[in-house]
């Protein structure tokens, strides 16, 4: 099936949409409090770790290992899960 060209954006309810972030992928790795974000070509972000220690969801003696994208979205914006 060739691809459509709309004029503008839809909406159907037989679609969803959902918005597409761009950011850096990382693996995050919690243990007793302690993050470590690694890149998927295995390097070590250093500059990142603020936003995921912040999150109270975490417990501080749990083990973690969370797959995803760090993104920016602003100074009041936070977006987890």
């Amino acid at each position: 099936m060739p691809l459509a060209r709309l004029p503008e954006p839809f909406s159907h309810p037989d679609w969803q949409f959902e918005v597409k972030y761009d950011g850096f992928r990382a693996l995050a790795y919690l243990k007793a409090g302690a993050l470590r974000l690694v890149s998927r070509n295995g390097n070590q972000f250093k500059s990142f770790p603020g936003p995921v220690r912040d999150d109270g969801r975490v417990h501080q003696r749990g083990i973690a290992v969370l797959d995803g994208e760090i993104i920016y979205l602003g100074r009041r914006t936070r977006v987890c899960g």
